[in-house]
């Protein structure tokens, strides 16, 4: 019997969301068609650099705009693609050596404005040049150069090598540069948002906005700060006792606590946390997507 082909169109930017998306359709086992709207599109790099063969996915050119079931959620019920080598400019690389000397900041995709600026999307997710100066600091003491990875010109086969090969650890606001270093297996450090994407202040820890890094970062390597503070409090004992439990898969995702369960049939999480991610409008096309191609759906 033949395999059954997924195909699957993928939207223009949105690196964060690209990785999660090819990582959830690699994990369906299945081959899969991919339609890009661009001869440049950087799925043609992850391809390169994940090494899939073209048994596994084939990609076109053709803009046929985004698939209904894309959200970033999509995959919150598979692993990150995360192989064991890289091919990074032609040459292949391990993945998660320890011992490098760097610490990775991803600061922002398109520069800081003000404080008004910064309260609305996408500039929520950034935190201030005071934040950032102490965070370097920090890391400074403990004994690390600092590597910026904040330009959006930078291909992704670029940031790629810059991660795998000098970075023992990345400290970033939520989005695609920390999606990359999951892939890679290099612990990440994620600031929280610093209000919602309207501008509305978060009031309260309990605020459900509090828990979207975690569901959009599934990743047992990545520690989330309470508060951009909290960082800027560490010692450099801490930072460098983080960065190891984080090599040994100690990270705080909520979703990894005890008691956390799914009701595979809704897709809805529930126990210390509770999320229903695909309870209204298009977001059931991605639940049905999900247990349409997904066997043995489960936390990964």
């Amino acid at each position: 019997m033949t395999q059954e082909t997924i195909e699957y169109s993928i939207r223009e930017g949105g690196f964060g969301i690209l990785i999660m998306e090819l990582s959830m359709l690699m994990h369906t086992g299945k081959p899969v068609i991919c339609y890009v709207p661009t001869a440049n599109h950087p799925l043609y790099a992850l391809k390169r650099i994940y090494k899939i063969p073209d048994s596994r996915l084939t990609i076109v050119q053709e803009d046929r705009g985004w698939h209904p079931a894309s959200n970033d959620m999509i995959k919150a019920f598979s692993p990150y693609i995360m192989p064991d080598t890289v091919t990074l400019f032609g040459q292949d690389y391990a993945t998660g050596r320890r011992g490098k000397t760097c610490i990775g900041l991803a600061m922002h995709a398109y520069g800081m404005g003000d404080e008004k600026t910064v309260k609305h999307s996408p500039y929520h997710k950034f935190a201030t040049r005071e934040i950032y100066n102490q965070i370097i600091k920090l890391a400074d003491l403990a004994g690390y150069d600092i590597l910026t990875i904040n330009q959006p010109s930078m291909s992704a086969e670029h940031k790629a090598f810059l991660l795998n090969e000098y970075c023992d650890c990345l400290v970033a606001y939520e989005g695609g540069t920390a999606h990359l270093a999951h892939t890679l297996q290099v612990p990440t450090i994620i600031l929280p948002w610093r209000c919602h994407g309207d501008g509305n202040p978060i009031t309260s820890p309990e605020d459900t906005i509090n828990w979207v890094s975690h569901s959009y970062h599934m990743d047992r390597r990545t520690y989330f700060l309470a508060s951009q503070d909290e960082i800027t409090q560490w010692t450099v004992p801490q930072l460098k006792s983080t960065i190891d439990r984080l090599y040994r898969n100690q990270g705080n995702n909520k979703y990894y606590e005890p008691g956390v369960e799914i009701d595979t049939e809704n897709l809805r999480f529930y126990g210390t946390i509770l999320n229903d991610p695909f309870s209204t409008g298009d977001l059931y096309k991605t639940r049905d997507f999900i247990k349409q191609h997904i066997k043995n759906i489960q936390i990964h």
